[in-house]
């Protein structure tokens, strides 16, 4: 901090007084604690956070009865530790981070967390129903058993579950939406501060860039089962979000083609999960990713290295193996023999393209992940998700320039979601993921176009077999896959 900080920070601070011994207990650790955080930021700060006098707790007895030192604690708390923290996080005027932190941690978002973190617990208690609904035959080629999607297939809910689950909803979604913005402000935030010579704040925002790369980060379950429990009550009760594993039914595929000479495949089956259609959010492949907890997801490059908070969100509070589809990086993970990829073939184009009332997948170009795949002996497990389409409205046309930005990696949508919440997926959208059986690949190491094409158009083939099994009884039915 500079003079002018330094002095106003001193300035709202009450003079030394003498230090009022409460019985045994000196001052609170917590007082100790910000006295050496504060010491490197104002040493007359410093002394003044230790000689607050605080008040006397009155003598109690624990026999029985509620004890006022409870009361007592928050009371000095409020009075000597509140103002502090206060004038440390928001006095600093340099920018506007400081101000956020300060805003983002007050006493009503730790409320709020903990409302939300109730709600969870409630909903996980008295839940009676599950929104997964899981298809394990094994049976020859037949209309999935799909439930229906009516009133019928969802559990009812009483208006206290309604509320709980909505509180825990809007936290689960905030949370998501919060770190896709922090995502694309980061970055301009450094360059503000270079550019305003505040080279603590960029030295600072600098280690936070560098941290994913350099240290692993720690996973958190329990936060994991919060946000996906949330995300999912978001479009209405247990029923709505559906989850069908057809990848067991391998007599419904094509069967594998003969290798070239010399190429065949050894050990462990490899699978490439791919998934259609990206839409707005993609909130179906957050779904898989709950399924099947060990898939590494690879999202865009600037997603794993540009952005800290993504990283964070994804890798520590949601426990997601987050990746890049960078080339050097996917043959850094295909040549280790990671088992299970996922990633998105249509990209940004196919999130462009997203139209409600329709479904719309952005293939016919797309080979560069049946060219992996052929080299490194990766079987391609389709996934579709009918409703993606629907969650966001999402203007169209100018098809030119916004692939343009696509090719850029810049995602050119305008979407509006809820009505209320506009960057929200729209609620009541009844949202089927199915995971279709692996179409087999032979490995071949230097595949030719010949070979791409060819088996590009096998699992083409196989997408669109997939989705008229699943789209019986949804709102679906009456659409066709449109591929682009």
């Amino acid at each position: 901090f500079g003079s002018r900080q330094r002095a106003a920070l001193e300035g709202l601070l009450p003079q030394a007084s003498p230090t009022v011994p409460v019985g045994s207990v000196h001052a609170p650790r917590l007082v100790t604690m910000l006295r050496a955080c504060l010491a490197s930021i104002s040493p007359l700060a410093a002394r003044r956070v230790v000689s607050f006098g605080l008040a006397r707790p009155p003598v109690t007895t624990f026999s029985g009865g509620a004890s006022p030192l409870l009361p007592w604690a928050f009371r000095n708390i409020q009075t000597h530790v509140a103002p502090v923290v206060r004038t440390a996080l928001c006095q600093a005027r340099v920018g506007a981070l400081p101000g956020l932190v300060g805003r983002c941690f007050g006493a009503r978002w730790l409320l709020a967390g903990s409302a939300g973190l109730a709600a969870y617990l409630f909903q996980k208690r008295q839940s009676m129903a599950t929104c997964e609904v899981k298809c394990e035959s094994a049976a020859v080629c037949a209309a999935v058993p799909t439930p229906a999607v009516g009133s019928s297939s969802k559990s009812r809910e009483g208006l206290i579950r309604r509320l709980f689950g909505l509180l825990n909803a809007l936290l689960s979604w905030s949370f998501m939406i919060s770190i896709w913005v922090g995502a694309l402000a980061l970055p301009f935030v450094l360059l503000a501060a270079v550019v305003a010579q505040q080279w603590q704040w960029a030295g600072a925002l600098v280690g936070l860039f560098l941290w994913p790369h350099l240290l692993p980060i720690p996973a958190l379950p329990f936060t994991r089962d919060f946000l996906f429990a949330g995300m999912k009550h978001w479009q209405g009760p247990p029923g709505t979000c559906r989850f069908l594993d057809l990848s067991g039914e391998e007599g419904c595929s094509e069967p594998e083609p003969e290798p070239a000479p010399g190429s065949a495949k050894s050990g462990k089956a490899r699978k490439m999960y791919c998934y259609h259609p990206h839409g707005i959010l993609s909130v179906g492949a957050l779904m898989l990713l709950e399924q099947v907890p060990d898939l590494r997801c690879c999202g865009g490059p600037f997603l794993y290295h540009c952005a800290p908070l993504f990283r964070f969100g994804m890798d520590g509070l949601m426990a997601v193996k987050f990746g890049s589809v960078r080339p050097a990086d996917l043959h850094g993970y295909m040549k280790k023999g990671e088992t299970r990829l996922m990633l998105v073939p249509g990209g940004f184009h196919e999130a462009t393209i997203s139209c409600p009332g329709h479904e719309r997948v952005f293939l016919k170009n797309r080979k560069g992940f049946v060219k992996y795949a052929l080299r490194y002996g990766y079987d391609l497990v389709p996934v579709y998700t009918i409703g993606e389409s629907d969650l966001a409205a999402n203007v169209q046309g100018g098809w030119g320039w916004r692939f343009f930005l696509n090719n850029l990696g810049i995602p050119a949508v305008l979407p509006w979601g809820c009505a209320w919440l506009p960057l929200f997926p729209r609620r009541g959208v009844e949202l089927v993921t199915a995971v279709g059986p692996a179409v087999k690949m032979p490995k071949i190491e230097r595949p030719t176009n010949e070979d791409v094409s060819e088996h590009h158009a096998r699992y083409v083939k196989e997408v669109q077999k997939l989705y008229e099994r699943m789209k019986v009884g949804t709102a679906s039915e009456g659409r066709k896959l449109e591929v682009w």
